[in-house]
């Protein structure tokens, strides 16, 4: 399904495929100069709480921020690179 959607917006593949990706709650696979993240804990259900510990947020209204890290968490460019996840 992932396949299929490439070259479409984000806005559309989470409408099409969100459902899914919930249900089956993927390994989500993070790779930057710097590291390797996978991230293996469910993906809660609308409304649902986010597991503590490293976790994921594809959510329309975050992407369609166009931003590298949420609202309230801006770090220096020069260390963004670095940001790979954040966890409390």
């Amino acid at each position: 399904m992932l396949d299929a959607a490439g070259g479409q917006s984000w806005s559309h593949v989470l409408h099409e495929l969100g459902p899914h990706l919930i249900e089956r709650s993927p390994t989500r696979v993070i790779e930057t100069a710097l590291g390797r993240v996978e991230i293996d804990t469910q993906i809660p259900p609308p409304g649902g709480a986010s597991p503590c510990g490293p976790h994921t947020h594809f959510l329309p209204d975050y992407l369609a921020l166009d931003r590298d890290m949420p609202v309230g968490m801006e770090i220096a460019e020069v260390y963004a690179p670095g940001a790979i996840f954040y966890s409390n």
